[in-house]
């Protein structure tokens, strides 16, 4: 599964977990791993296409307002065969993906289309 994680430079941050399936989960997140919303009774929109070469494309569609305020900085992470990757390399012997604080900074332009 993919884990996509928002951050708004101060303290709180939203974790968008997608699987291979289709299946979502969506949480926000004070610094700490401490969780503040639970969006898991929430229906979001969402797609899944698997194509003739095995790939498989997953869709979500999150509202703006759900992200946090002046997103400040991302990250995204993936297990996949064992392995724990993320897009920025995070601090310490075990995995742990809630490390906002060391997220890289994102830059949000918005769309016209």
């Amino acid at each position: 599964f993919y884990q996509f994680f928002f951050f708004d430079g101060d303290s709180q941050y939203l974790e968008v977990e997608i699987g291979t399936h289709g299946h979502y989960f969506v949480s926000g997140f004070e610094v700490g791993h401490q969780p503040v919303t639970n969006f898991e009774n929430v229906i979001f929109r969402s797609e899944t296409k698997h194509s003739s070469d095995g790939t498989i494309k997953n869709i979500l569609w999150i509202p703006k307002s759900i992200f946090p305020t002046g997103l400040h900085s991302l990250n995204a992470t993936m297990i996949a065969g064992g392995y724990f990757l993320s897009y920025h390399p995070l601090p310490g012997e075990n995995p742990d993906f809630h490390q906002p604080k060391v997220f890289p900074l994102a830059r949000v332009e918005e769309s016209l289309g």
